[in-house]
This record gives structure tokens, sequence and C-alpha cells, in this order.
């Protein structure tokens, strides 16, 4: 296959999505050479979600794999009754201070629980909401 029919390709790939993408609050941006981004459409959405939007922190954190491990037992409600036996000291300490300077865990009254920016960029419902 040539270089010309790859690209032809991609290029069919990207129109479709952007056809399917049409009904929907979003659209595809093109952000620097090969590179596309899914991007919401401020004039489709509603102000309370254009807010909460405005609200999510963006970027990344680059986490060490003991601490994203740390941080799938939080999210997963393995931690409600504390982190003991999740993960020993003093690792427990220092991943639970990097969760919380990140902002990706907020402390309840016995353990911790994902934050609302957690919760929204991985689209999970609280588990610890009543019903749940």
């Amino acid at each position: 296959m040539s270089s010309d029919d790859v690209q032809a390709r991609v290029d069919r790939a990207l129109r479709v999505l952007a056809q399917r993408l049409a009904g929907t609050g979003l659209y595809l941006r093109r952000e620097g050479w090969d590179s596309y981004r899914l991007t919401a459409r401020p004039n489709i959405l509603l102000w309370p979600v254009l807010e909460q939007l405005g609200q999510v922190r963006c970027g990344r954190a680059q986490l060490p794999v003991w601490v994203t491990t740390l941080l799938r037992c939080i999210i997963n409600g393995d931690a409600r009754r504390g982190l003991d036996g999740v993960i020993e000291e003093p690792d427990r300490s220092v991943g639970v201070a990097l969760l919380l300077d990140h902002e990706l865990i907020v402390p309840t009254r016995r353990s911790y629980r994902p934050s609302d920016q957690v919760l929204y960029s991985l689209r999970l419902r609280p588990w610890w909401s009543p019903g749940w």
C-alpha cells in the first residue's frame, strides 16, 4: 500500500468521523501535523455544561504505577474503610499526598473518594451516593 493510499484512507476516515459528530456537541479540530482533537462546540452546549467544562482541570499527571494502583483502588471503592492493606506505609502516605496534590482524590470521613474531575473525565457515577 502506497503512502497516497494510506493518506486517502485517513482522510476518508476523518470525513466519516466528522459526519458522525455533526449531530453531537463535538467536532474534530486539527491540532498540528497529523494530530486531531475532539472539541466541544460551544454554540451547541448548554450554559451549565460549558461551566462544568470550564471547571475541569486540564492536563496529565505523570504518576508512578504504584500510585495509579492506589488511585484505582479508591475509584473502585476498595478503600472505603481505609487504605490499610491496599498499599504499605510509607508509600501509602506519599501516594495519598500526591493524589491530593493533583486533586485526583478528596478526603471523606473514613477514607478517600475520587474527585469530581476524575469522575467527569472517566464518565463514572459516584458509588458513594444514595442508591448505589
